[in-house]
């Protein structure tokens, strides 16, 4: 019994360092290799449902209107990286300016401020908040410099390997797309009858787990662009919609997150004055992180079915060893599982005993007595 029991840990431990080996080699090597055909892939995912359902309800030619449909939602991701191209580039170039001309003179104003509220009292305070704010420009401003200059350097140095591999991508979700049929008849003709039965239900498990994803990102995201658009109406904030649209799109973005965005705004008007406005940003910025921090493994782990425990340590353990990319990845690997596990297509972690609750508590008895009390006669 003893040796069952080690022989059954020992196997656990090898398929989890197994599965760490295979995340890791995939995460290091593979992906950024075929990172072009990857997102072929997931592009032909997304437009081949809508050409199968354009083909049964409206007869439209199969191989035309996923041409189409590539087309289109190509021209959509062209059109989204140009503007954030365009808008890391400027923001880039004009950080050293506004560092200069912005920054310095607001927190100049701001010790101001401090000075004509103390009335000059203590003038050995002002002169270490002034010492402060020196050392902190000189420090940060060669940062700033550096910083512009790198993301600008390497925009520019980036863009010809860029277009190699959108020329590869799209011309490979062309093939994906317009050939899906004659390359999953090609495949699948020289796979085994099990082989094939057990890479049908991974790949279902795989695409109704990736659906589930969506959804319950989704909702996360109406969930902050909620919480957004009503803070930032109370914070007085011209086109507060628009904006909270912008924060929840980029709040979605693994590793960035809305902590980009709403704590240096905060910080800023704080800094340039305006205390009121300041204090409801930041009170904001801490309500959306919160929120997101025990909204977000409750949803997830309810949509892919995996308990929330589980859910966060999976998403910390990818973020730690993957990046923002094994943020998304290794809990959708682990729901995989649990749905293979589930629908018997997998053995990995079999039941050995039938579960029973635990005994009831009992308590320890005491090891003096205590003495009964003496009654008066």
């Amino acid at each position: 019994m003893k040796n069952e029991k080690v022989q059954y840990y020992l196997r656990i431990l090898l398929i989890a360092v197994l599965l760490a080996a295979v995340l890791f080699v995939l995460y290091k090597y593979l992906i950024p290799l075929l990172l072009p055909f990857l997102f072929s892939l997931l592009i032909s995912a997304i437009v081949l449902p809508a050409v199968g359902f354009l083909h049964r309800k409206l007869r439209f030619h199969k191989k035309l209107t996923a041409a189409v449909l590539v087309t289109v939602v190509y021209l959509i991701v062209a059109g989204l990286l140009l503007l954030a191209g365009r808008w890391l580039y400027q923001s880039a170039s004009n950080a050293v300016d506004w560092f200069n001309t912005r920054f310095v003179p607001d927190v100049n104003a701001l010790l101001d401020k401090i000075d004509n509220l103390m009335h000059g009292n203590d003038s050995t305070l002002m002169t270490w908040l002034y010492s402060i704010k020196d050392s902190l420009i000189a420090t940060l401003q060669p940062k700033v410099v550096a910083l512009s200059t790198a993301v600008v350097t390497d925009l520019v140095k980036n863009v010809p390997g860029f277009v190699v591999k959108v020329i590869l991508s799209v011309g490979a979700t062309y093939f994906f797309a317009l050939d899906y049929d004659n390359i999953r008849r090609a495949v699948t003709s020289r796979m085994s009858e099990s082989l094939y039965e057990k890479s049908s239900a991974a790949f279902r498990s795989l695409r109704q787990t990736i659906g589930q994803y969506l959804r319950a990102y989704s909702l996360i995201f109406l969930i902050t662009f909620a919480e957004l658009t009503v803070g930032l109406l109370c914070a007085g904030v011209k086109h507060f919609a628009l904006i909270a649209l912008g924060i929840a799109v980029f709040d979605i973005l693994p590793i960035l997150g809305s902590s980009m965005i709403m704590l240096p705004w905060s910080i800023i008007t704080l800094l340039r004055g305006n205390y009121q406005q300041g204090v409801i940003l930041f009170i904001v910025y801490l309500v959306v992180v919160i929120a997101r921090q025990f909204i977000e493994p409750k949803i997830v782990g309810e949509r892919v079915g995996l308990h929330p425990l589980i859910t966060l340590l999976a998403m910390y353990v990818g973020l730690k060893l993957f990046g923002g990319l094994g943020l998304f990845t290794l809990p959708i690997t682990c729901a995989v599982l649990v749905q293979l596990e589930v629908s018997g297509v997998t053995h990995l972690f079999p039941v050995r005993r039938e579960p029973t609750d635990p005994p009831p508590y009992q308590r320890p008895k005491r090891m003096f007595r205590k003495k009964p009390k003496k009654t008066a006669d």
